[in-house]
């Protein structure tokens, strides 16, 4: 098992993943699943502001959609000009 804490052992986990194809789209799941435990830290975000529907607009929808697309990209590579359409669109 992975020590995540550790950096070295994580990109040494990472780079004997083969193929290399493979390689990419688990680091891309393992950002967007970081990604997604950091997202309940928002909460304190909403409750400092006064306008919670203004919060849930501003700040923790944008996030979410940040999070999905890097999870979309590693779940579905082929995919990858259709979300990248997708992701400019949205932006």
């Amino acid at each position: 098992m992975v020590d995540f804490s550790d950096e070295a052992a994580v990109r040494g986990w990472l780079e004997a993943i083969e193929p290399a194809e493979r390689r990419r789209e688990v680091a891309v799941v393992v950002a967007a699943r970081a990604a997604l435990r950091a997202t309940p830290l928002l909460a304190g975000a909403v409750t400092m502001r006064r306008n919670r529907e203004g919060a849930l607009a501003d700040i923790i929808l944008p996030c979410l959609r940040a999070t999905a697309a890097p999870w979309a990209a590693g779940k579905y590579p082929t995919h990858g000009d259709a979300l990248r359409a997708a992701a400019a669109a949205a932006a």
